[in-house]
C-alpha cells in the first residue's frame, strides 16, 4: 500500500496529494472526498507560491549587495592606494597606516551576508577621516566610498529583511506540510472504509 512519510518536502507531499485529489473525483463514491482536500491543497500552493517568490526576492536582493560588495571593495583598494600615493608625494603624511593598519585586504576580505562586518570596518575607516586633515586630498575617494557604503547598508537591511519573511515561511510550510500529511492519512482511512480494506484496489488511487 502506498504511504506517505513525514520526512518529505511540502512540494513532493502536495503532489502526492493532488493526485490523491484528482484520483477520488474520478469515483462517485469517493467524490465527496475531494472537498477537504480542496482546501487543504489551496493552502499548500500559496505556502509554495510564497516560498518561490521569497526565494527569488532573496537571491536577487543578495546579488545586488554583492555588487555593491565588489564596488566597496575597489573603492577601499582606490582609498589604500591614493593614501600610500600621497605618502609618497609626502612623507610626513601618516594616512594609510591610520586607516587600513592591518592592510586593505583585512577589511575587503568579507563577503555575502559577511559584508555586514566590512561594513562596519569601512565605516570606521570613514569616521577616522574625518577629523584627519592629512585625508583631505583623498576627499572625491573617501565621497564616493560613503555613498556605497550607504547603499550597502540599505542593501543588506532589505536583504535580513527577506531573510526574516523566508524563516517565517519556511515555518509555515512544515505547519502545512503536517495538514497535507494528515489530509493524506484521512483520506487513506475513508477509502479504507469505502472499499472494506481492499488493499490492492485503495491503491489504485494513490501515486505511487
Amino acid at each position: 500500500m502506498p504511504s506517505m512519510t513525514k520526512t518529505w518536502n511540502l512540494e513532493t507531499k502536495t503532489e502526492h496529494l493532488t493526485h490523491l485529489a484528482h484520483s477520488v473525483k474520478t469515483e462517485a463514491q469517493t467524490a465527496l472526498l475531494v472537498a477537504p482536500l480542496a482546501d487543504v491543497l489551496t493552502t499548500a500552493e500559496a505556502a509554495l507560491a510564497d516560498k518561490k517568490r521569497l526565494r527569488l526576492a532573496q537571491l536577487d536582493a543578495l546579488c545586488k549587495l554583492n555588487a555593491l560588495d565588489r564596488k566597496l571593495d575597489v573603492q577601499a583598494a582606490a582609498l589604500s592606494t591614493g593614501a600610500r600615493q600621497a605618502e609618497r608625494i609626502n612623507p610626513a603624511l601618516r594616512v594609510l597606516g591610520s586607516l587600513f593598519p592591518d592592510g586593505v585586504a583585512a577589511v575587503t576580505k568579507y563577503s555575502g551576508r559577511g559584508v555586514e562586518t566590512q561594513l562596519q570596518l569601512l565605516k570606521g575607516v570613514l569616521t577616522s577621516t574625518d577629523g584627519m586633515p592629512e585625508a583631505a586630498v583623498l576627499a572625491p575617494t573617501i565621497a564616493e566610498l560613503r555613498a556605497t557604503v550607504t547603499a550597502a547598508e540599505a542593501a543588506l537591511a532589505e536583504l535580513q529583511a527577506i531573510d526574516d519573511q523566508v524563516e517565517a515561511n519556511d515555518r509555515h510550510c512544515d505547519d502545512v506540510a503536517e495538514r497535507v500529511y494528515n489530509a493524506y492519512y484521512a483520506t487513506k482511512g475513508e477509502l479504507t472504509k469505502i472499499f472494506l480494506n481492499n488493499r490492492r484496489f485503495i491503491a489504485t488511487f494513490f501515486l505511487n
